[in-house]
């Protein structure tokens, strides 16, 4: 059934649209706060920071190790879960854990950011999504953290785990480390940990609840974008890996 829109009202792609450039401005205006970073940053390099976190391309202009203090890290933290998992994920994870009722104009924008073929089970999808992007971060985070005790500070451990397995888990490409991961190319501990969750982040949930439903044998068959999702990322996985190690 086709949903009509009054006159003057945005629609929910328009919602979510601009819902994303409030949440790129509000980070560009934290990412400018004078504690968020060691030297000042300007007005360009302090919307193109927010804008590549909360889209999650991983490009940057500014030492992120060096030239951001703690709080403007958490910032960059959050730009990244916010544009990883969508800024209506976030909102709902923070409505149901209040105990606030989600009403159908709710239900239709987190129906479109999803985009979920039906209206049903919305809230039961989002729960179980937001179980599994929680889970997985939060084992990343705490094998993370572990192995970085070995050589930090309990404190900068935990920072540096945490930050480390939500950008790897929506695949931002934001590090802690000035030379990113190159420090620990023969680890492979944090290689292993940091794969996966890229992994698992990239497939996504939809994949991996219609592999889990299939191990459970609540279906005959697995859907058609899963067989694609799983045979693709194999693929270009295997062949990539194949085709960087022998041209070195």
């Amino acid at each position: 059934m086709k949903t009509e829109y009054k006159s003057g009202r945005l629609s929910p792609p328009q919602l979510l649209f601009f819902g994303f450039i409030g949440v790129i401005l509000l980070g560009t205006t934290l990412l400018m706060l004078p504690y968020s970073t060691t030297h000042g940053i300007t007005l360009t390099d302090a919307l193109f920071t927010s804008t590549s976190a909360v889209c999650v391309t991983g490009l940057i202009v500014k030492n992120t190790p060096n030239d951001f203090t703690l709080f403007g890290k958490i910032v960059l933290l959050l730009l990244i879960q916010v544009g990883g998992l969508g800024y209506m994920s976030m909102a709902t994870l923070l409505a149901l854990m209040a105990g606030r009722r989600i009403g159908i104009s709710e239900r239709i924008l987190i129906k479109e950011s999803m985009s979920i073929d039906t209206l049903e089970g919305v809230i039961r999808f989002m729960k179980a999504m937001l179980i599994f992007v929680v889970f997985s971060e939060s084992v990343g985070a705490l094998v993370l953290t572990l192995h970085f005790l070995k050589t930090s500070s309990p404190g900068d451990a935990v920072i540096t785990g945490v930050f480390h397995a939500v950008s790897a888990f929506n695949n931002a490409g934001f590090s802690l480390f000035p030379d990113s991961l190159e420090g620990f190319r023969t680890d492979y501990t944090v290689n292993i940990t940091i794969m996966l969750l890229i992994l698992l982040g990239g497939i996504g949930f939809v994949v991996m609840n219609d592999l889990y439903r299939r191990l459970r044998k609540d279906t005959t068959r697995v859907m058609l974008h899963t067989r694609i999702a799983v045979i693709s990322s194999l693929l270009l996985v295997v062949c990539g890996a194949l085709l960087i190690y022998f041209s070195e």
